[in-house]
Order: structure tokens, then C-alpha cells, then sequence
């Protein structure tokens, strides 16, 4: 599920074991969270024989348009460089307090909630680069939630707009 459209080269390259730790991780990351809030969280990733030390910006939320690209935006503004970007889509069932109890494989939208795991992976995240990174990241998780919940209405009071203009240009 978190590697879905990573290319076997770039799997093979990290290692089974790295792999199967770092399924574990996702994993309980996505094991519980509050319905409707994201969960955020960066730690380091220990360097094994077959990889390099690597620090994980892991998000779990629900999936909207302009998350990735969001997300991506803040990164570049603080000069961090992405090394590997996981982002795989996927429908859950959770219980009333977020529990996990089902996953759906991308691409099986049927009855569920939509999510996304995003997993901006980067080389280097010194003291300085982490300082408010957790804060600016989650003010961008809140202001595309925002955006997301009033990006059709705005779309209607665009046309409707649009309409009005149409039907009489001299206003």
C-alpha cells in the first residue's frame, strides 16, 4: 500500500528489511486518527547497509485535491529537498474513534472513507529545517481543508457570476 508506484529499482535499492520496518511504522501511523483532523509526524530514519540515513515527513489525512502539491509548496519555500515521495490514495473503514478496522487497496472505492498517506522523504533535516516545520505544515494541512470545503461553492458564485454577466454585459 505505501509503496504503490515506487519503481522496483528504487524499492530494490532500499532493502527488504528497510521495507518491511518501514511498512510496520506506516502502519501504526495509520492505525488510528480523529475523523476530519490529520495526523503529522517527523522522525528519522536509521541507516541500514543498504540505505542512508533518511528523515520521514509522514501525513495521514483525508485525501483532497491540493494536498500533495501544498504540502510540496511549503517544503520548497523552507529549501528542503525531497529525496522519495510516497503518496498512495486508499479507502478505510474506522470505528467511531478512528480505529482502523478495514482497508481497501488503491483503486477499490467502494463503500469507505477516502485517505491519503503522504511521505516526503529527505536526506538531510537539520535542527534549524525541522524548527516550525510541524507548525507550517499543519497551518497548510488546515488551509486546504479550508479551501477544500468552499472550493464549490465558490465555483457555483463563479457561475452564477459568469451567468449574470452573460445575460446582461452593461451592468
Amino acid at each position: 500500500l505505501a509503496y504503490g508506484g515506487v519503481s522496483a529499482e528504487v524499492l530494490g535499492a532500499l532493502g527488504a528489511n528497510w521495507l518491511a520496518d518501514y511498512a510496520t511504522e506506516t502502519a501504526q501511523l495509520i492505525a488510528q486518527t480523529p475523523a476530519g483532523e490529520h495526523k503529522l509526524r517527523i522522525r528519522r530514519i536509521p541507516k541500514t547497509a543498504q540505505s542512508r540515513e533518511l528523515w520521514a515527513i509522514e501525513i495521514l489525512n483525508d485525501d483532497m485535491p491540493f494536498l500533495v502539491d501544498s504540502v510540496l509548496g511549503e517544503l520548497q519555500a523552507r529549501g528542503i529537498a525531497v529525496a522519495l515521495l510516497l503518496h498512495p490514495t486508499f479507502t478505510t473503514r474506522r470505528d467511531a474513534a478512528g480505529r482502523l478496522q478495514d482497508v481497501a487497496a488503491p483503486g477499490k472505492w467502494g463503500d469507505g472513507h477516502q485517505e491519503i498517506f503522504i511521505a516526503v522523504h529527505v536526506e538531510h533535516l537539520s535542527d534549524t529545517a525541522r524548527e516550525g516545520l510541524a507548525e507550517g505544515l499543519a497551518a497548510v494541512l488546515g488551509d486546504v481543508r479550508v479551501v477544500v470545503a468552499d472550493w464549490l461553492a465558490m465555483l457555483d458564485r463563479l457561475g452564477d457570476a459568469v451567468g449574470a454577466e452573460e445575460r446582461d454585459p452593461a451592468r
